[in-house]
């Protein structure tokens, strides 16, 4: 392991983070595969059993701050650093137009994908030093009835966008990618109905994502 790339993949159980991760120990890296559900977790590790790579499995919720403490604690303890960082943790209500917008919800995004992603950057910042962090944005989401997703994309882009620039000479690489569209459970959540075969796979589109980073 000493010589092997340690990748970080936030929201690992599922979607892109899940082929990431595929596509990660297909080339040989470590994973420290990071996701709510162990059941999921345990599915991910067989299938990198089949690769080259190997994998940590941390399952843990992003909203609690003492766990994301005790990730970076323990990333820099073990391995001293992480040399990439996949964020591709999201919460997605669906539909809802702004006379409706359901509080519950909204408390929700703003806590999965503004706070927790402000609150893993501040963690994980000293351990990604000189090494690159990839995060995710859409563009098809200024549409009515995606206030909530809108909002919480655009804040997280806000704060994703003045880290890359604070730390541009400190050798951190912050990327901002927008993979072509794809099908997975929060566009399905977003638009019921949807066709799988309609769209690009998971696995196809981090197959892309991967031979650009």
């Amino acid at each position: 392991m000493a010589n092997q790339r340690i990748v970080l993949v936030t929201g690992a159980s599922y979607g892109l983070g899940y082929a990431l991760s595929l596509e990660a120990a297909k080339s040989g890296a470590h994973v420290i595969a990071l996701a709510r559900t162990q059941g999921a977790l345990d599915d991910l590790a067989d299938a990198i059993d089949q690769t080259s790579g190997s994998i940590t499995q941390v399952p843990m919720d992003i909203t609690d701050d003492n766990a994301v403490t005790y990730l970076a604690n323990s990333i820099a303890e073990r391995w001293g650093k992480i040399d990439l960082w996949l964020h591709t943790a999201w919460f997605t209500a669906q539909m809802q137009p702004v006379a409706h917008l359901s509080a519950k919800d909204l408390d929700k995004a703003y806590k999965t994908n503004i706070r927790a992603t402000s609150r893993l950057i501040n963690a994980l910042d000293p351990v990604i030093r000189g090494g690159k962090a990839v995060f995710f944005n859409q563009d098809d989401l200024e549409l009515p009835n995606l206030a909530n997703i809108s909002l919480s994309k655009q804040a997280q882009m806000t704060i994703v966008k003045a880290w890359r620039d604070e730390v541009k000479t400190l050798g951190t690489d912050v990327e901002i990618l927008t993979p072509r569209p794809f099908y997975s459970s929060m566009r399905s959540t977003l638009y019921p109905g949807l066709k799988p075969a309609q769209f690009a796979t998971a696995s196809e589109v981090a197959s892309e994502i991967w031979a650009q980073i």
